[in-house]
């Protein structure tokens, strides 16, 4: 057999068997012709692509591509050892480009190291003879490692759930009106209930609550926890409009629980925020401002 087709036929048993190994461990049907690697799983319809270490490329037919859900690219990192990546629709997008060479013009192809800038799912090892007469794969996958990672995602999954129940009773408390970060909600229902003022309309603009007398005021919570501990305000926007007359500064626990609250004249904002890159202007609650006349701690 001439060594090009030898080492064709030897570079197709090797991509077969990866991705038996891969299809495996993930639970992937192969659904295409016997040489594709074509196949399907909870992800949708997909292909199984590998490359040994020290390969540049990975290949999609052309044909192929637009029917397909995602790649998965068994990724060379040792001799024996493949770090398996899912390579979804619009990353590919991301990622494809046309190979200069024209034998290849049917061909998209995607550089290894923009795979491995995704976070592998899988790591597989394969010990297994490349001879076309007895083909032995080694099925040593870590799946202890893969198994920890499904149950990460799961436990990431009910905490969310269990945030979004969190935030539909605090709502339905009118603790809060936004599906924003609580504190700022949580401050302002803090202020208004303690200091017996008057929520302002959502469309109001530059400022939170009234009390009988028209005052407006502007409230901005800040919650300190162990890993940050930073008295840095939320950002201002149009002081030269003077949409407020005071500002009530809150300091939360870290458990939520009322710290500090502090009430500053609009003019003492204007005269320590600074401007920043972004548009606003930053005010952090500590030294000298605390000093100034025109402050006062309430809480």
């Amino acid at each position: 057999m001439p060594q090009n087709a030898n080492a064709g036929r030897e570079a197709n048993l090797f991509g077969h068997r990866i991705a038996k190994i891969v299809a495996e461990e993930l639970h992937l049907e192969f659904t295409g012709h016997s040489s594709s690697n074509q196949c399907k799983g909870p992800k949708g319809i997909g292909v199984i692509k590998s490359a040994k270490e020290g390969n540049a490329y990975i290949g999609i037919l052309k044909t192929m591509l637009p029917r397909l859900d995602i790649i998965y690219a068994a990724i060379g990192c040792d001799k024996n050892t493949y770090q398996v990546f899912e390579v979804t629709k619009n990353k590919v997008e991301e990622f494809k480009f046309e190979p200069t060479s024209k034998k290849n013009k049917n061909q998209w192809f995607i550089k290894v190291r923009d795979i491995k800038k995704l976070r592998p799912v899988l790591k597989i090892s394969d010990t297994g003879s490349t001879s076309a007469k007895k083909i032995m794969p080694s099925k040593v996958v870590h799946k202890k490692e893969h198994k920890q990672t499904q149950n990460i995602e799961k436990r990431i999954q009910e905490l969310f759930e269990s945030y979004n129940n969190i935030m539909d009773e605090l709502r339905d408390l009118k603790v809060i009106r936004s599906t924003n970060n609580p504190a700022g909600d949580y401050g302002e229902y803090l202020a208004e209930h303690k200091l017996g003022l008057i929520q302002a309309p959502k469309s109001s603009k530059g400022y939170d609550l009234t009390d009988n007398n028209g005052t407006k005021y502007q409230v901005k919570t800040r919650r300190l926890t162990r890993h940050n501990k930073s008295r840095q305000l939320g950002g201002f926007r149009d002081l030269d409009e003077k949409l407020f007359d005071y500002c009530l500064a809150i300091i939360l626990t870290e458990d939520f629980i009322l710290n500090e609250m502090w009430v500053i004249s609009h003019d003492i904002i204007c005269k320590y925020t600074r401007d920043t890159t972004r548009g606003f202007q930053r005010l952090v609650l500590d030294g000298k401002l605390l000093k100034e006349i025109g402050v006062k701690r309430i809480f």
